[in-house]
């Protein structure tokens, strides 16, 4: 099966085909290498050193802003409301989303081409599991599967963490008991939140039919169209994003302080976001 890729074997009865050829099918590269390149299984070049060191940057930093905020919730202001919860369901998923990448970095490899990975790594790929007696454990499972679960994983960690956010907003700006324009602009884009991220997640889950279909590229059925599902979550993600920073902004340049403190104030709540 010269010039295979995983491509080509969607729909195809794997099963029914001797082991031998099974085998090779699985040693064949997940998609043809250009010509007069040879594939490299096994040290294929990629960037794990610096992607690795912006993905633990990004769990440490996350890691130490979760702790120093269940910190002041806890011990300082010893209140804790709606949008701490969110937050920490947010953390949750957001440790999913880091499992999801580790695995990928530690059987693939981050900007590795897809002609220097096994057909038989695409679909077999690896899980990281943690016991006290060994920290990390690698154990057989379908990389495809890891791929399918993301997107849904990261919807619920955003549909959570701009909730919390929203709502701490509100709780900023808007004096108890008030119902002014920016208490309604959150609530709608709450609403509004919620409701696309869940037909994001829904949309990720019953991508294609049979269910199964999405990890298992053997199985006979169809599929919706990846990228534009993908896309259009990328799309919303970036216009929450932006309703979100501009939001407090003309409250915050309305105060009356000197220019420079608008400025760092307003510096403050855009780096809350990111």
């Amino acid at each position: 099966m010269s010039g295979s890729s995983v491509s080509s074997l969607v729909g195809f009865d794997f099963d029914s085909l001797p082991p031998i050829l099974q085998e090779y099918i699985l040693n064949q590269p997940a998609r043809p290498p250009p010509p007069g390149v040879t594939s490299n299984f096994v040290d294929p070049p990629n960037k794990n050193r610096t992607a690795g060191a912006v993905v633990f940057l990004g769990i440490a930093l996350v890691t130490i802003c979760g702790l120093l905020r269940v910190y002041t919730r806890g011990f300082v202001t010893r209140t804790v409301k709606i949008e701490d919860y969110l937050g920490l369901a947010a953390f949750v998923f957001y440790v999913g989303l880091m499992w999801g990448i580790i695995s990928l970095m530690i059987k693939v490899g981050f900007f590795v081409d897809q002609y220097n990975v096994q057909v038989r790594t695409f679909l077999f790929a690896a899980k990281v599991s943690f016991t006290p007696r060994s920290p990390i454990i690698i154990t057989p499972c379908q990389l495809v599967q890891v791929v399918y679960a993301y997107p849904s994983i990261y919807s619920a960690t955003m549909l959570l963490a701009k909730n919390a956010i929203l709502l701490e907003w509100g709780n900023i700006f808007v004096p108890t008991g008030t119902r002014n324009w920016f208490f309604w602009s959150t609530r709608v884009l709450i609403v509004a939140n919620t409701l696309i991220y869940l037909a994001a997640i829904l949309a990720g889950t019953f991508l294609c039919k049979p269910v199964r279909k999405s990890w298992d590229f053997f199985v006979p059925g169809t599929c919706l169209d990846r990228q534009s599902v993908h896309g259009s979550v990328v799309c919303f993600n970036l216009a929450i994003d932006l309703f979100i920073l501009v939001l407090p902004q003309k409250v915050i340049w309305s105060l009356k302080m000197t220019l420079p403190r608008k400025i760092g104030v307003s510096f403050i709540f855009s780096l809350g976001l990111m």
